[in-house]
């Protein structure tokens, strides 16, 4: 009886394959050893490899067919006359005297069935290479990818952390080198063939010790491995699939009952494959935006389903406060980017609202809170406190509106205002200028990574979720539109209101960085960077649809008066070329009609059945809402002069109310007389003038001015400096008719800016 027998399943590896025979003699001296190579019909010519390497002792089998791992296994141990038998992989070189170690080793250790080298990388580091036996919880976290994400709590099951240099008891040894007594094959007998390829070593393994066997780890013995280069030449979504189809098999034979976890889930685990394969062939940038908008759908889809469950929203909110201080603290300019993100989409910043709703504690201001606490424990220890100082010194503008908040508070609780706090509350974002400014300054090109695709994404998912919406309404799915209405509203995200027909207005306050997207990707598009490269300009086109789509949708005039004003800041920036850039022109119009298209197919299209009979009564109509909006407006503009005029100089300070009569349908039904006393005017700037005085209007407006001057002495490319500007001059137009820039978005407008210019001037 032979000592060894050696069984190699190859499927187009040849030259692994040549190098792994070749190295076979060495490894083996002394020892009365055979091999048996099963080739898995492969078309690279391996089977020529056993005669032309001259290796004596080699035994060839040509299948033709494909027939797995186990069953080519299983043919190699046919007439098996020898002490052990060992499962080499291809890709692996023994070194010399390594496998007479090994048997020397197993020799010593009768109660050992299943024993393992140490396996090493080409560089000589070691690669693990025993586990633990696969549990339902370790798989679930494997089969949706957070093994990449989070790897302590796999440690254990992927065996991270063994003692590679210590010979010790595991549950499983690598199948790449996989030494196995004569005695186990008689009693078990060969692999479980049900297995194509991955698990069935795990199997037997586990056969082994419920037969009383040890499973050993040996480093005595050192295997060197190359690693899944047969599995390298297939396509990712087939590997996945073989990868689940045996993972399934194994819980199916060894914990039945857990297997439907694993079953439910797969889809997802061939979604993630499937993107994680798009990865490899998109850039950096495009990727990072896929994986933010895939973030968003699950920030959206977990509002939907617990904003009628206070307990359940409760949770939401606090876990997400709670990965919020991590990330602040961990990664500051990742959770810097996250405060963006939510600006983007959350309009009011309420999908999430702790202690029912409306909630006394909103996401926004969960946001703002748990960052703040993370980020300060982290400048603690990492900032420059002398340096942000001098930074924060520099900003006259922004220090200058900071003493026109605190002007305004102060004014505010002298004079007796009620509303004091409800009022002045939202400017206490501008305390993010801190955390901005030391973040671009110490972080800016981490900063820049990881806020740039998020300006990306917005958008994108903004005109996602109107045309989602639109399409949703319009069709009249009368059986959850309450739900969904309700959600749109309660979250504080916008408005929907029937226009005619089916067709739906849908507004939401963060529409207004659909202005920003639009006049930075039609200054894009005029600059004629993308004029010869179809591929890069294809990288705006979704931009330039979500702005499109939005403002059709949105039928916001103050927008749309924005934009205009921004198109007419680039016409200035452009004039020299602006009647020779035709196929700019071409492409900014695409944009549009294309935007079009999907508004109509919203609307019109044909399945499922319009059905919008009782709609009109749950949404009110916006020729009636929205022409009382635009006469309530224009009713407001003396009210707000007058009181102006009473304290042009001083002002009146935080929480000063002026009452007016409006004919907004929703007031009026509380309020039948028309006339409704608030704190809050349409009028952006005038309402500067009022709560602050005269002094603290044109500090404002210093601070945009002091923006956009530094925006054009920034050096950076053109096309962005024209798009910033334009930007903060189309906010600066809408603020007119519609407050922004006294609100979280206008402010985070603002800071955007800031960080931008800050991440100039450091990089």
């Amino acid at each position: 009886m032979k000592d060894l027998r050696i069984i190699i399943v190859s499927w187009n590896v040849r030259g692994e394959l040549d190098r792994c025979l070749k190295s076979l003699p060495d490894a083996c001296r002394g020892l009365d050893w055979e091999a048996v190579v099963v080739d898995n019909a492969s078309e690279d010519g391996s089977g020529s490899v056993v005669q032309e390497c001259g290796v004596a002792g080699v035994r060839f089998i040509q299948n033709v067919q494909n027939r797995g791992f186990a069953k080519a296994c299983n043919q190699g141990l046919l007439d098996l006359d020898a002490r052990y038998v060992l499962l080499l992989n291809p890709d692996t070189i023994c070194p010399e005297g390594s496998l007479k170690q090994l048997l020397k080793d197993a020799d010593q250790r009768p109660a050992s069935g299943i024993l393992g080298p140490k396996i090493v990388n080409e560089d000589g580091s070691i690669q693990p290479s025993t586990r633990r036996f696969p549990g339902i919880w370790d798989q679930t976290g494997i089969l949706l990818k957070l093994n990449h994400l989070i790897k302590k709590p796999f440690s254990p099951y992927l065996g991270l952390d063994v003692d590679y240099e210590k010979e010790q008891e595991v549950d499983q040894v690598m199948g790449a080198c996989f030494l196995i007594r004569r005695e186990v094959i008689d009693q078990i007998g060969g692999l479980d063939e049900r297995y194509f390829v991955w698990f069935e070593e795990v199997d037997y393994c586990k056969q082994a010790q419920k037969r009383g066997w040890k499973v050993t780890y040996l480093p005595s013995a050192t295997v060197q491995h190359v690693g899944g280069m047969s599995f390298k030449k297939v396509i990712s979504l087939k590997r996945q699939r073989m990868f689940n189809d045996s993972r399934e098999n194994y819980f199916g034979k060894w914990h039945p009952n857990q297997l439907w976890l694993l079953q439910l889930l797969r889809p997802i685990a061939m979604a993630l494959t499937w993107l994680a394969h798009q990865q490899s062939k998109m850039q950096p940038l495009t990727w990072k935006v896929y994986k933010w908008i895939g973030f968003i759908v699950l920030i959206e889809a977990l509002s939907l389903l617990t904003i009628f469950r206070d307990d359940w929203n409760a949770i939401a909110i606090l876990t997400i406060g709670l990965l919020m201080g991590v990330f602040a603290y961990k990664r500051p300019t990742l959770a810097l980017s996250i405060i963006a993100l939510e600006l983007l989409i959350g309009s009011k910043g309420a999908l999430f609202q702790l202690w029912g709703w409306p909630g006394a504690i909103s996401l926004r201001m969960m946001l703002f809170g748990t960052f703040f606490i993370g980020w300060f424990g982290q400048f603690v220890i990492h900032g420059n406190i002398k340096q942000l100082i001098h930074q924060l010194s520099k900003r006259l503008g922004w220090m200058l509106l900071g003493v026109a908040i605190f002007y305004g508070f102060v004014r505010g609780y002298f004079v007796g205002n009620e509303s004091l706090i409800s009022d002045g509350n939202a400017w206490i974002y501008i305390l993010l200028l801190i955390p901005v400014i030391d973040l671009a300054s110490r972080y800016p090109k981490q900063l820049k990574e990881d806020v740039v695709p998020v300006l990306l994404a917005g958008p994108i998912w903004l005109a996602t979720k109107t045309f989602v919406l639109e399409y949703f309404f319009a069709h009249g799915f009368k059986s959850v539109a309450t739900e969904v209405y309700l959600w749109v509203r309660r979250t504080g995200v916008g408005e929907v209101t029937l226009v005619t027909g089916n067709a739906f207005r849908i507004f939401m306050q963060s529409y207004i960085f659909a202005l920003p997207a639009f006049l930075f990707g039609t200054s894009w598009m005029l600059s004629r960077r993308v004029s010869n490269n179809e591929y890069r300009i294809s990288k705006c086109y979704p931009w330039m649809i979500a702005a499109f789509g939005i403002l059709g949708i949105s039928l916001s005039r103050s927008i749309w008066m924005g934009c205009a004003a921004g198109l007419l800041v680039l016409a200035w920036f452009y004039r020299t070329r602006l009647f020779s850039s035709w196929k700019s022109y071409l492409h900014i119009v695409g944009s549009g009609v294309i935007a079009l298209i999907l508004i109509v197919i919203a609307i019109q299209f044909p399945l499922p059945k319009i059905d919008y009979t009782d709609l009109g009564a749950l949404f009110g109509s916006r020729a009636s809402t929205g022409d009382a909006a635009s006469v309530s407006r224009w009713n407001l503009l003396p009210a707000v002069w007058n009181k102006i005029q009473e304290q042009p100089m001083l002002g009146h300070g935080f929480g000063a109310t002026v009452t007016y009569q409006t004919e907004d349908p929703r007031i009026l039904a509380q309020q039948p007389d028309g006339m409704y006393t608030t704190y809050a005017f349409e009028w952006g700037w005038l309402e500067h003038w009022v709560k602050f005085g005269v002094l603290g209007f044109l500090i404002v407006i210093y601070l945009v001015y002091r923006l956009i001057r530094r925006a054009m002495q920034a050096g950076d490319a053109s096309w962005i400096t024209y798009g910033v500007t334009a930007s903060l001059i189309g906010i600066s137009v809408v603020h007119v008719f519609s407050p922004y820039l006294n609100h979280p978005l206008g402010i985070g407008a603002l800071l955007m800016v800031e960080g931008w210019l800050t991440v100039k001037e450091y990089s």
